[in-house]
């Protein structure tokens, strides 16, 4: 099996990446969804109350 370098670990690992979650988008919202069934899929969202 041949093994391969992975080159984001260092930058990751050193505090130095950038996530999704680090990019701000002025008047953009997030969301954090909990399910209680595994594996489901998302069909929709109600946004009327947003």
């Amino acid at each position: 099996m041949e093994r391969w370098t992975r080159r984001e670990d260092e930058r990751l690992l050193t505090g130095k990446g950038r996530y999704v979650a680090d990019i701000h988008v002025p008047g953009c919202l997030d969301a954090a969804l909990r399910s209680k069934v595994a594996h489901g899929s998302l069909r929709s969202v109600d946004c009327a109350g947003a």
